[in-house]
């Protein structure tokens, strides 16, 4: 129950941030998916923790000296 509610109120957070401040920016993410996409996805995947820091670990490496490319989330082990 805490978790879903964690993960819904990030996932608000993450599309707030897209429609707000990354519209008035533009495009420059240098993966695809974005960071801002990929985050959605980590946290509805691995959950509020492990896609924390997934994201976190995705925004370090995601700077102007990065080559383009793609970077998708990695799948949960079973």
């Amino acid at each position: 129950m805490l978790r879903n509610f964690l993960i819904n109120l990030l996932c608000v957070i993450i599309k707030c941030y897209k429609l707000g401040l990354s519209s008035l920016y533009g495009p420059r993410c240098r993966f695809l998916p974005t960071c801002s996409d990929y985050a959605e996805e980590a946290v509805k995947i691995h959950g509020p923790l492990r896609g924390i820091a997934l994201t976190m670990s995705r925004l370090i490496r995601c700077n102007v000296l990065a080559k383009q490319r793609v970077d998708p989330v990695p799948r949960k082990k079973t």
